[in-house]
């Protein structure tokens, strides 16, 4: 890898190991790419473990999670598994965007009973202190901080939820049932 892709080393800010790799690959099909990485299980995850061999598509999939924001390691597990189960026979859904989207609230619905069922509540849904109680320092929000309660507020009203963050029994009718929900 060292020899086919990168180009210099990268760390964090005042660490001397320079752990990180800075690539570079010229493709004729994505055209110039340059990134961070990739790591050992990137490369092992998107790679051979989707049946892909040649930097060119590795580092094309890392800029893909890169720019949506997907850990690498996770994608290229689903990936994988997407493929093991399309080659199995075992992805036979035939969801229209609506269906697949019920299905998707029908889940963070399920999981939010559930973790409610654990005793998580809204004091759960909170963010890390820094956020709520230090000032914005530059940019558009500076001298800012995050107001919390009134984008859980919000967040609960689109998903149905109550002002606690529970979804209402209705939205549990598709799904096993939990039990009571704890308030």
């Amino acid at each position: 890898m060292r020899r086919d892709i990168v180009v210099g080393d990268a760390s964090c800010f005042g660490c001397p190991v320079a752990c990180g790799k800075r690539s570079y690959v010229a493709s004729e099909k994505y055209g110039p790419m340059r990134i961070e990485g990739p790591e050992f299980e990137t490369i092992g995850l998107l790679g051979p473990n989707c049946g892909v061999g040649d930097w060119e598509h590795i580092v094309r999939a890392t800029q893909i999670c890169d720019d949506y924001g997907f850990d690498t390691m996770n994608a290229g597990g689903c990936v994988a598994l997407a493929m093991e189960c399309f080659e199995k026979g075992i992805i036979g859904l035939n969801m229209d965007e609506d269906s697949l989207n019920s299905a998707a609230e029908r889940i963070i619905n399920l999981e939010r009973l559930y973790n409610s069922r654990l005793g998580v509540s809204r004091k759960d849904d909170t963010l890390p202190q820094r956020f709520l109680k230090e000032s914005m320092i530059k940019g558009n929000s500076a001298g800012e901080t995050i107001e919390l309660d009134p984008m859980l507020d919000e967040y609960y009203d689109i998903m149905g939820w109550s002002k606690d963050g529970l979804p209402p029994e209705e939205k549990n009718s598709h799904g096993p049932s939990y039990g009571k929900r704890q308030s």
